[in-house]
């Protein structure tokens, strides 16, 4: 394979407003901590005839307040004001490990890297910039530059020949719900705007996009041969969309 490696996007990917609240939050907290938080919160999922509703974790969250596991599941949702469910943690943390926002120290507890300070205090700068460049949402901002007012099926045609041609992702479906989720990123950072069926990209989605065009210039894709050779083949893991793609630190 000639240029760069495929990239690997995120699954559920987040709104970067709760993962600013996810990084605040954890930072000093204890590595081991957080894993065990997360080990409680999925030990109550019951099963697929009595699956647990987590829909609502200012019903569930105060019963498992209590323990230090318990006690972190509860920080993150009240001191986020109510913008981090507990329950869906796997987005926030894939996207701080895979763009090293957080590190684990070489006592065990988590800290805020250089990276995810800027992350932190320029929504629109560098670190947010490459983040974006590299999860494909720059790509969408430019398919909406281009297009001015795009439907859903021109957006998923050209997300899916986006995904094909430098990423790892090929099922369709995983392809689907990769844009569904990048598309409401960018609606909460006031980028893009729907309408109907519709996505538009705002005045502020065009400086943004304008500010780092560059890191889209920077991006070398695969051969189109290659790409339409691997359409339509197995994820590489083998997983499903459904599943969990846990990231360790």
């Amino acid at each position: 394979m000639t240029g760069t490696a495929r990239k690997s996007l995120t699954s559920s990917f987040p709104l970067y407003g709760s993962v600013r609240h996810f990084i605040r939050i954890l930072d000093g907290v204890a590595y081991e901590l957080f894993r065990s938080t997360r080990k409680a919160i999925r030990e109550h999922c019951g099963d697929y005839q009595h699956p647990a509703s987590w829909k609502d974790p200012e019903t569930w969250v105060p019963a498992y307040r209590t323990g230090s596991p318990n006690a972190l599941a509860y920080r993150l949702w009240r001191e986020s004001e109510y913008g981090v469910n507990p329950r869906l943690l796997l987005g926030a943390w894939n996207l701080c490990v895979k763009h090293a926002l957080l590190r684990r120290t070489r006592r065990g507890f988590l800290a805020i890297t250089e990276k995810g300070e800027s992350f932190m205090d320029d929504p629109d700068g560098e670190t947010v910039g490459r983040i974006d460049a590299h999860e494909g949402v720059l790509n969408l901002l430019q398919t909406l530059s281009q297009a001015g007012r795009a439907s859903s099926g021109d957006i998923l045609r050209s997300f899916t020949e986006y995904c094909l041609q430098e990423t790892t992702s090929r099922n369709p479906v995983t392809i689907k719900e990769l844009l569904r989720m990048r598309l409401r990123n960018l609606v909460d950072r006031g980028y893009v705007s729907r309408s109907g069926q519709d996505s538009l990209l705002t005045d502020a989605g065009a400086e943004y996009l304008e500010r780092h065009r560059q890191l889209l210039e920077e991006q070398q894709p695969v051969p189109p041969e290659e790409a339409q050779h691997h359409a339509g083949a197995p994820r590489p893991d083998g997983t499903t969309p459904s599943q969990e793609e846990g990231v360790q630190a």
